[in-house]
């Protein structure tokens, strides 16, 4: 077991390659190397066009969904509305923002793949609920991006949420709610 004790409370994990992403509730991105020991302070995230809404002063974190692979890290920066899902990639010292529309159910990314959830409009649903908002809910689709092909797929484009991708290798699976429930699908996707 090893531990590592930080100063703010870590609010997204991810690891990848004995590598531990951490984002801690005030927006600052820690790399934790974990046979070393070793802690690099990455910076805070406010600085990023992305972030520019949020308030440090409270407590509330614009990011929603954290994964990684290998030297790529994924983050989507928005934990309600559609926002940024970028990749940070250590390896290359680069970031990428693959889309500007993310929402924060989940993110998914191996070697070849990035996957995650896009925002595509409201649906209204006989869902219950109260107030202005009630049996509206955002509908989404399910995107990938090829790092190899360097080419954006469109996984799943059908009226409904999916969310909460997972991938292994060329394998993606993710949760569906277009048959009235909660249905798991899976799809293999074109490997190299």
């Amino acid at each position: 077991e090893i531990t590592q004790e930080f100063k703010d409370t870590p609010a997204l994990l991810a690891t990848g390659s004995g590598l531990v992403a951490v984002l801690d509730a005030k927006g600052t991105l820690y790399l934790w190397e974990t046979s070393t020991g070793k802690v690099r302070e990455l910076g805070g995230l406010d600085p990023f066009p992305f972030a520019t809404f949020w308030n440090r002063d409270t407590s509330i974190m614009p990011f929603g969904a954290m994964a990684m692979s290998g030297h790529r890290l994924a983050l989507v920066a928005s934990a309600i509305y559609p926002g940024a899902l970028i990749v940070l990639d250590f390896k290359e010292g680069t970031q990428t923002t693959y889309s500007t529309a993310a929402l924060p159910l989940g993110v998914a990314i191996s070697e070849d793949y990035l996957a995650w959830t896009e925002y595509t409009g409201e649906q209204v649903t006989p869902l219950s609920g109260s107030g202005p908002n009630a049996g509206v809910y955002l509908d989404s689709a399910l995107r990938a991006y090829s790092f190899a092909d360097q080419q954006y797929l469109e996984i799943v484009d059908h009226r409904g949420q999916q969310g909460y991708p997972s991938l292994s290798d060329s394998l993606l699976a993710w949760q569906e709610s277009a048959n009235a429930g909660t249905d798991i699908y899976s799809l293999p996707l074109p490997s190299r």
